[in-house]
């Protein structure tokens, strides 16, 4: 190390030089003290402060996630509003015996309704008629005995589902008893004798089900009837066409799981007016809505 000269052998211009500086070295870290650590005045605390980072220390913003598709999107499903066109279905008569009420008219604002609301859920629906017409259109000869039928009506209700390649199938109709007002009620037929038997009979069961407690729900204590195999339906062992299996007179059968039912007796004047009040149809569309989820998400 080198020696240094004490400050007093100093000239004296040179020692006030020195002493100058000093001050305003020390002056200078003083200065940087103080705004380093700020005192606090508890009287006037913030209630909020700001940091602003350098832009080398700001986080890049993470995207917020995209929701991923539920569950149900890419399931299809195929609402069938029975009857259509020159094909009324039953119906209801008014006092002077004058049809009132039509069954395919119900069935087609049961379908279409039922329709909105699963796809509001994501789900794929393809609707075997929109209108009032024959799904057969135009017509044809599509099971092959030489004659256009109902049952090519029906047929056609088929090809329609599985050109869908469709998950479920739903046939919606409207029930009707010759003992008129003395019956009503709700219930559901599928078919035991397919390979997914087991699914059809849960999937009637979820029908069944959901759409007597949304009736309930909406203030009608409807009857619970029955659901069945369709095997039983006239005592005669054949099948209901849009559930059954391969025969002669159907020479292809759908391919999927599926229901028929049968929403209430247009043949009873309560029921029957129940069916004119759109809460009634939207009740029984939310019934079979929630029956569908339900089926898959169990």
């Amino acid at each position: 190390m080198r020696n240094q000269k004490p400050y007093s052998d100093l000239p004296l211009p040179i020692l006030i030089f020195h002493i100058l500086m000093l001050s305003l070295v020390l002056a200078g870290c003083e200065s940087a003290s103080t705004e380093s650590s700020p005192t606090t005045n508890p009287s006037s605390t913030s209630t909020f402060s700001t940091v602003l980072a350098s832009p080398s220390d700001r986080a890049t913003p993470t995207p917020a996630p995209t929701p991923g598709p539920t569950a149900q999107i890419g399931r299809i499903i195929v609402i069938d509003p029975g009857h259509g066109g020159e094909d009324w279905g039953t119906f209801h008569s008014d006092a002077q015996d004058k049809p009132d009420l039509l069954e395919k008219d119900i069935t087609l604002r049961l379908g279409l309704q039922t329709a909105e609301l699963l796809r509001g859920q994501g789900y794929r629906v393809v609707l075997t008629r929109e209108g009032d017409y024959s799904p057969n259109n135009p017509p044809r000869d599509l099971n092959g005995d030489a004659e256009i039928d109902e049952n090519d009506d029906l047929q056609a209700r088929i090809e329609r589902a599985n050109q869908s390649k469709a998950d479920l199938f739903l046939s919606i109709h409207i029930n009707s008893s010759e003992l008129g007002n003395e019956v009503g009620g709700i219930e559901t037929w599928y078919c035991a004798d397919r390979p997914f038997a087991q699914q059809n009979k849960l999937f009637a069961q979820l029908i069944q089900k959901e759409s007597i407690a949304s009736l309930q729900a909406n203030g009608y204590a409807v009857q619970n009837r029955r659901v069945e195999d369709d095997a039983v339906l006239e005592g005669s062992g054949e099948h209901l066409v849009v559930l059954g299996p391969v025969n002669q007179h159907r020479p292809v059968a759908t391919e999927m799981p599926g229901v028929l039912t049968e929403a209430l007796f247009i043949s009873n004047d309560t029921e029957a007016r129940l069916l004119t009040d759109s809460k009634t149809i939207k009740a029984l569309a939310m019934g079979y809505t929630k029956a569908i989820d339900q089926y898959f998400h169990p």
